[in-house]
């Protein structure tokens, strides 16, 4: 019988949220929406929209239109990328395309081939643009 004070697999617990896996092996493409975090093992190829963190292991593959508040790159990471927080690139991870984010750190040993902008100006979403630059506040000149 099951244990009804146990949460079940994939459920939100307190504190917390629910995390998607996709296992090595699998392959996935289309079009995905995860309202949780995501940790990738498999291959994952399409628009991918990911509300929690977005975790590539080591192996793992993820290529097309991607959105997700953080990113974690174990793997390999490819196409037109949004980060609207965080992008961490580690050691052996590949990130090429375009990529958009707020922040980003790239370890030693990881390869970072993209169309790099890094602002605060970010489009909300990937169908949205970008807020405009606003200019740096020339300095006054003595007439």
């Amino acid at each position: 019988m099951a244990n009804p004070e146990r949460p079940r697999a994939g459920t939100p617990r307190p504190g917390g949220e629910g995390v998607n896996l996709i296992l090595a092996g699998t392959r996935i493409d289309g079009v995905m929406n995860f309202p949780g975090g995501l940790v990738v093992s498999g291959e994952l190829k399409g628009d991918i929209v990911c509300e929690g963190a977005l975790v590539i292991e080591p192996g793992g593959k993820v290529d097309g239109r991607v959105q997700a508040p953080t990113v974690t790159a174990h793997g390999a990471l490819s196409g037109t990328v949004l980060v609207t927080e965080f992008l961490e690139v580690c050691s052996g991870a590949v990130v090429g395309g375009t990529v958009m984010a707020r922040s980003v750190r790239v370890d030693l040993g990881a390869i970072l081939t993209a169309d790099l902008s890094i602002t605060a100006n970010l489009p909300a979403s990937l169908n949205e643009p970008a807020a405009p630059a606003q200019p740096a506040m020339a300095p006054e000149t003595a007439a």
